[in-house]
């Protein structure tokens, strides 16, 4: 890998665009975790080429470490939680419900964009401080939740998947709690399945 582009985005986020050795698929919910940098999280790949989602731009050592021995989170605890979780929902007629926070929002939009079209999907977004997109009014309702959260991912309105957002700051727009908060107020019900790549954020251990 090496990189080819990285631009600033929306909320402090960096868009990063690294050239691939090769064109096989990367896995939905891969990251790039270099030392104790922040992670670089899969939006999309097209051929040899793929998008990442960073809380940082890569500095030099980053680069380097990149072309080297590019450190992806395959086959960590964290990983094959979000493995299994994938592969099970893609057995199901019912809808899934996909839950994310902060750079891991970039894998949810990975997993959404790929199958939008196959599986009826429902999104919950969470900010720590901002959303790495301008938050735009919702055009799918939700009932159960506040009226004033009515602010939604365009992205994910684009491909006609309903979704939410949720932050602890007050952002406008956006539901005042975390996504905890949300499902004590909106519950999908029992035969949904649930792709949280909010357990990508968990210590990358090797078992």
């Amino acid at each position: 890998m090496h990189l080819i582009s990285q631009t600033e985005q929306n909320g402090g986020y960096w868009l990063i665009t690294l050239q691939l050795d090769s064109n096989t698929l990367l896995p939905f919910g891969y990251q790039l975790h270099l030392d104790n940098r922040q992670p670089l999280a899969l939006f999309q790949q097209k051929e040899y080429e793929a998008q990442f989602l960073s809380l940082a731009p890569l500095d030099n050592a980053a680069e380097s470490l990149i072309a080297t021995s590019p450190p992806g989170n395959q086959n960590t605890p964290a990983w094959q939680i979000l493995s299994k979780q994938v592969a099970d929902a893609s057995q199901t007629e019912n809808p899934i419900l996909l839950l994310a926070k902060n750079e891991n929002i970039a894998n949810l939009l990975h997993f959404a964009q790929m199958n939008a079209q196959q599986h009826d999907l429902i999104a919950i977004l969470e900010a720590t401080d901002a959303f790495p997109f301008i938050v735009k009014p919702a055009k799918f309702l939700f009932e159960g939740l506040p009226p004033e959260a009515i602010g939604a991912c365009p992205l994910l309105e684009d491909w006609k998947v309903p979704n939410r957002l949720c932050a602890l700051n007050g952002l406008m727009g956006c539901y005042d709690g975390s996504i905890e908060d949300i499902l004590q107020n909106w519950k999908p019900d029992a035969s949904w399945a649930t792709i949280d790549f909010r357990s990508l954020n968990k210590p990358l251990t090797n078992s």
